[in-house]
């Protein structure tokens, strides 16, 4: 049985790999990143990363995953009715406050060395739920309509995210929430 002492261990050398690879991403894209590099930078050796990674795609994995799990935790709990602008931007609170607790990771995997593919599948993740309730409230839209608005949508928020995390994540989540909350009430009248 582990101590917590080597619990505790196991977190901080993770933390130490996950901290490194997200700055050496800064620099230069994933697939140039190498093992050697990416220990150096976290200042543990090799043998150390191997005991916790298969690869470097694997410490990707992880961060991503983790991102994704609390961003479906988020979609899961938070009440979301796009008819009440009370859930409305508290749901969106919540996302972009996520985020921003992962602002390095997320200014990397919305740059130049990012991974568009986790992009696309967090913004899928919330498809269906947009969707569906896009489609109770304007069900004369029909679904191919109100799903090319969600792509619309989506892809001004990763627009907007990008500015926000280039800028420093200055403005509240709150604020962005607002925006993003205004943006879509003003276009949302295509679906009528």
């Amino acid at each position: 049985m582990k101590s917590r002492k080597d619990d505790q261990r196991t977190r901080m050398t993770r933390k130490l790999l996950q901290k490194a690879l997200v700055d050496l991403m800064g620099e230069k894209p994933l697939k140039d990143i190498t093992v050697k590099a990416l220990c150096q930078q976290a200042e543990v050796n090799r043998s150390t990363f191997y005991l916790h990674y298969y690869d470097i795609y694997d410490l990707m994995e992880e961060l991503e995953g983790q991102i994704g799990a609390e961003l479906t935790a988020v979609l899961e709990e938070m009440p979301f009715t796009l008819g009440d602008q009370n859930t409305f931007s508290a749901y969106y609170t919540a996302i972009f406050a996520l985020l921003a607790r992962h602002a390095d990771l997320c200014t990397i995997l919305l740059g130049e060395h990012g991974d568009k593919v986790f992009v696309s599948k967090l913004f899928d993740m919330g498809r269906e739920k947009c969707v569906t309730e896009w489609m109770r409230l304007y069900p004369d839209a029909g679904r191919k309509r109100v799903e090319m608005y969600y792509v619309f949508v989506s892809s001004g928020c990763v627009g907007l995210l990008q500015n926000w995390f280039d800028g420093g994540c200055k403005e509240p989540p709150e604020a962005v929430a607002r925006q993003v909350e205004r943006l879509v009430a003003t276009s949302i009248t295509t679906l009528e």
